[in-house]
């Protein structure tokens, strides 16, 4: 994955998107913008769970048309062992999930 982000990666994938700026005056397209909103360790301290949100608005109008959002949890060993690599890897998990929904819509609806 080198130093790209699972967003690039996932719109880089897309046959529809690109991550150019488009190069003529009046063309539209799509932003997108998220929000981790929650991650912590469960009740028994046995699981990472998280929540993400995503926001996808007309470009370069800024009007909010969708919003993705992923909920994951991951296997952790106690609620006071949790690793930076457990983070990233729930952080991944989100962001991937919630991706397949945001590219599905960007790819479906023509941005107006």
């Amino acid at each position: 994955m080198a130093n790209e982000t699972y967003v690039e990666i996932a719109v880089k994938r897309a046959g529809k998107l690109t991550l150019d700026r488009p190069k003529d005056k009046g063309t539209k397209g799509w932003g997108l913008d998220g929000s981790l909103e929650s991650m912590a360790p469960d009740k028994a301290g046995r699981l990472l769970e998280g929540k993400v949100s995503m926001f996808i608005s007309t470009w370069p109008g800024k009007s909010v048309k969708a919003m993705p959002s992923a909920s994951a949890s991951i296997t952790i060993k106690g609620a006071d062992r949790i690793t930076a690599a457990d983070v990233e890897d729930l952080a991944s998990a989100l962001v991937e999930s919630a991706m397949r929904a945001a590219v599905k819509f960007m790819e479906g609806t023509k941005p107006q």
